[in-house]
């Protein structure tokens, strides 16, 4: 037993050097990756450095180059940014998805990065890895999810998470902070909210665009799956159900769209650790579901 004791002690004190290296090695080599490639291929994040804000929405469609479909709140809140130069806001965009990447891998970024959707995303410069970032965050600070509502909107189902569990207090949360952003972007700008919600309504009743499908689903079907997935992962305590369901609810499940479901690492790791209290490992019984302790125990099937 004092061998085994002194091994992991030994694993211990060698585990956070290795981790931090293979960090630092992500971001080199991911950072050497973006660089050396120059221009790539960014056609999203593109899209979000020209839009015009004072008439965001004009033209726009989902299959129509520089198309901007967010919020008018998202392109208000970005607007400083682009007083930048062009190279210097498609680096920080990118810099800003891997950062959101590392957070959620952690020690596996370095081989994220040679994972198709992941690599191919951080060149597009979409969202989904800071999408991913915000679901995550949103089980402590419920706020981060008005970024996933007033952006792709529908994998706002996840919040179905706290309504099964009954958690009213972060739903509440939730919503009210998407409602505050709604309402100071409106006092500045509130014919765009009519012109985005004309656009949204208008893409739901455009026919389905297939050929760029990973999920050949109608969006109405996937939204019912990612409910139902939803509502398992609440019942049992489950929170990679959450990212899954976002990426099924989707407006369109692109192919960078799977990046999103790294959002399901920090929890799939804790729920395949063997029970009982380790580190790193699942709350015991008498822990919350942040790891404190509450105040009575309670079985690991209880809804909160």
């Amino acid at each position: 037993m004092v061998r085994l004791d002194g091994a992991n002690s030994v694993a211990s004190r060698l585990g956070r050097p290795l981790a931090l290296g293979l960090v630092v090695a992500a971001w080199i080599i991911g950072g050497w990756w973006l660089l050396a490639q120059g221009e790539g291929g960014p056609v999203d994040v593109r899209a979000y450095y020209l839009v015009d804000p004072d008439h965001p929405y004009a033209g726009a469609r989902v299959d129509a180059p520089n198309a901007f479909l967010y919020s008018p709140a998202f392109a208000q809140a970005t607007a400083p940014l682009r007083l930048l130069p062009w190279d210097v806001f498609r680096t920080l965009w990118r810099a800003a998805e891997l950062a959101a990447l590392t957070a959620l891998a952690g020690p596996a970024t370095l081989a994220c990065l040679f994972v198709g959707p992941i690599a191919t995303e951080l060149n597009v410069g979409n969202i989904h890895l800071l999408l991913a970032a915000a679901i995550v965050g949103g089980f402590r600070w419920p706020a981060a999810w008005s970024f996933v509502v007033l952006t792709k909107v529908t994998p706002g189902i996840g919040l179905l998470w706290f309504a099964v569990r009954r958690e009213w207090r972060a739903l509440a949360g939730a919503l009210v902070a998407t409602l505050a952003v709604v309402a100071l972007s409106a006092l500045l700008a509130p014919g765009l909210w009519l012109d985005w919600i004309a656009l949204l309504a208008r893409e739901a009743t455009a026919p389905p665009r297939r050929e760029w499908e990973v999920v050949m689903l109608p969006l109405e079907w996937r939204i019912a799956v990612a409910a139902v997935v939803v509502a398992w992962g609440a019942r049992n305590d489950r929170r990679w159900a959450v990212p899954i369901g976002a990426f099924l609810a989707l407006p369109v499940t692109w192919y960078t769209g799977l990046s999103l479901l790294a959002g399901t690492l920090p929890f799939v790791r804790l729920d395949w650790a063997p029970r009982g209290r380790t580190r790193g490992g699942p709350p015991r019984a008498d822990e919350g579901s942040d790891g404190i302790p509450a105040a009575e125990p309670r079985p690991a099937s209880a809804i909160s």
